[in-house]
């Protein structure tokens, strides 16, 4: 409003009185009074505004600097306006008559607000920056233009002449206001309207008449607004020119979590943090069915979203978690999975923005080893162990009989996992074995390697091995001469040791122990050895070892045959 009818009745910076909406003459034209200390640089009137089920945005304190500059900052959002005014910016508030529309829920009317005032011949530039891209910001105007001079109109004039927005376009909407207040969106202006002049008396105030200043809302339509450059003139005589209030709203950004569970459902404990404040649960009743929280608003746009799993079911696996907008437009987030925990950080997402997050669990699968013998050697032994995953599967088993299967204790495994299933056989085995490929009741085996996906959530799994020992057909036969030996005569008995396979013998034991009467080998006369098809005798010295503890035969493949000679002197006597 012009709000100096006449220079020489109020000197430049005076304090003004303001008035109620009665009528009053030029020379006594009513004008408001800024609050105390409102010419301070520095002044900072800090506040937000809730508003409904959505946290609305309006800016309700400002802090100023001479007159270069002024910024607010609400719930992390810093609006900055930078440009040359005639008086220094001060706090102001906006007057209690309604002709303000806040699509966000905020209320306008009553409250604090910024004022400027322009009193130029040419143009100035005035630039908005946001500290985070904003949708659709919308620009509570108040006492725009005004009169003087015998009632003749003017008002400071808003060109918009340069925007920054990442949807490549900003459009001007007029959303409410008196009949004074102009929004020309072909133009990319508004103003309060100067065309023709006051019927009678002229007000301060926004009025529903042609008479006084001009109030109302307008909105530029843009996505990812970060600047918003105006070129300020005067329209209509400039007279003293033009002293106005400002207010900003715009909506802040939400926060939407889904949570989806396979393999099982349960209850899952999450807690946001940083950017909100909230804790809540999330419980799923049905497998990869999402289920969704509230819709909570931010409190702190300059920082990071954090969404934790403060607790989840027994086992259970953060799996991964995808971010989109309301546009289902990807908003990006680091995903920590160990951790159990989502981070979007400041930089990533916008005001206006309603952002869910989707969080994928899995139940966690079992994986327990089994090992069957066939044809063992009691007491032979056997490691199992299935490595890689969540926790370590493993057996050990013992052969308490030729045939028999033994299990392992089941462990929890989870989606992801790739497992290494292997065996060793004990190294005092008394039997050689022929192994099974593995076998596994779930997840994907090959080979000795089982993978696990989400489709193997929940799965009691066992993988199992069958070890069948190698029988072999070792044949031994003794024979001695025919026909009676007397007392102290020596007599050759021959064992012949014969393999018929089908695997071979190699390390066969043999032992032949003495009969009662029977003193081997005699003395001087030893054992001795031959051998056919292949197989290798034991060394010489070793074949004493046939009548006692037992000798090994070093060679002994499939139709090879060792024959040992052992003489013996016949010590019984009588019939």
């Amino acid at each position: 409003m012009s709000y100096r009818a006449h220079g020489d009745l109020r000197p430049s910076g005076a304090p003004s009185a303001r008035h109620t909406h009665t009528p009053c003459s030029l020379i006594a034209a009513p004008v408001r009074r800024r609050r105390p200390g409102a010419f301070r640089a520095g002044l900072v009137l800090v506040g937000l505004l809730l508003a409904g089920p959505a946290l609305a945005l309006i800016t309700t304190g400002w802090t100023t600097n001479g007159t270069a500059s002024a910024s607010a900052t609400v719930n992390g959002i810093t609006v900055t306006l930078t440009g040359q005014v005639d008086e220094a910016y001060s706090a102001g508030t906006f007057n209690s008559t309604n002709w303000w529309s806040d699509p966000y829920g905020g209320g306008v009317n009553g409250g604090p607000s910024l004022t400027m005032v322009y009193d130029n011949a040419g143009a100035r530039t005035y630039v908005f920056t946001f500290s985070k891209a904003v949708d659709n910001p919308v620009l509570h105007v108040d006492r725009l233009g005004g009169y003087y001079d015998n009632n003749r109109p003017n008002s400071a004039r808003w060109t918009l002449t340069g925007f920054t927005a990442t949807g490549g376009s900003v459009a001007l909407e007029r959303l409410s206001g008196n009949t004074q207040f102009t929004v020309s969106p072909a133009q990319n202006r508004f103003l309060r309207a100067t065309s023709g002049t006051f019927g009678g008396t002229g007000s301060s105030e926004c009025l529903s008449t042609s008479n006084g200043t001009a109030c109302g809302s307008v909105r530029f339509n843009g996505t990812g607004i970060t600047r918003l450059t105006f070129a300020v003139d005067m329209a209509g005589d400039r007279g003293a020119g033009d002293e106005f209030e400002l207010r900003w709203s715009f909506d802040g950004a939400k926060v939407v979590v889904r949570k989806q569970s396979v393999g099982g459902t349960g209850t899952f404990g999450i807690t946001a943090g940083n950017a909100l404040s909230q804790a809540f649960n999330l419980v799923t009743t049905a497998q990869n069915t999402p289920v969704a929280s509230n819709t909570y608003p931010l409190t702190d746009h300059a920082a990071a979203i954090t969404l934790t799993e403060s607790s989840v079911p027994s086992g259970y696996v953060l799996l991964g978690a995808a971010c989109t907008d309301q546009n289902g437009a990807t908003v990006s987030a680091n995903v920590d999975t160990a951790a159990r925990q989502v981070t979007i950080p400041s930089a990533n997402y916008r005001a206006n923005q309603t952002i869910t997050c989707t969080l994928s669990n899995a139940a966690p699968a079992t994986l327990a080893l089994a090992k069957t013998w066939t044809n063992a050697a009691v007491n032979d032994t056997a490691t199992l162990s299935g490595s890689g995953g969540t926790n370590t599967a493993t057996l050990a088993s013992v052969a308490n009989s030729a045939a028999e299967t033994d299990t392992g204790p089941a462990v929890q495994v989870a989606p992801g996992n790739v497992i290494t299933l292997s065996e060793t056989l004990g190294a005092g085995n008394a039997r050689p074995y022929t192994a099974s490929a593995w076998t596994c009741t779930g997840g994907t085996l090959s080979g000795n390697t089982l993978t696990l996906t989400n489709a193997h959530a929940g799965q009691a799994i066992v993988c199992s091995v069958t070890n069948s020992g190698r029988a072999i057909d070792v044949s031994v036969v003794k024979s001695a001469a025919a026909g009676p030996v007397i007392s102290g005569q020596v007599a050759n008995f021959t064992v012949v040791v014969s393999n018929a396979g089908p695997l071979a013998a190699d390390g066969a034991v043999v032992s032949d122990t003495p009969g009662a009467g029977l003193d081997c080998p005699v003395s001087g006369n030893p054992i001795t050895c031959s051998a056919s098809g292949g197989a290798a005798c034991p060394g010489a010295a070793s074949l004493p070892g046939l009548v006692g503890a037992g000798v090994a035969v070093p060679t002994l493949p499939v139709g090879g045959t060792v024959t040992f000679t052992v003489p013996c002197q016949v010590t019984a006597s009588g019939l």
